[in-house]
């Protein structure tokens, strides 16, 4: 299981990629995950997931 910040494409190289993740929150007190994307050189975005109102948020 990997946790915390991790960085799984920390030695992978390119501008576009395709990412399919699975999660599972059951038995966890979880309220919201997600991911942390490039949008360009130097800027960041969250693409989360709200597990009580099950909608994606950015």
């Amino acid at each position: 299981m990997i946790s915390g910040n991790s960085n799984l494409l920390s030695g992978i190289t390119g501008d576009t990629f395709e990412i399919i993740a699975e999660f599972d929150v059951s038995g966890t007190k979880t309220t919201e995950f997600g991911l942390q994307v490039r949008k360009g050189s130097t800027e960041q975005a969250t693409i989360g997931y709200d597990v009580s109102s099950q909608k994606l948020f950015v």
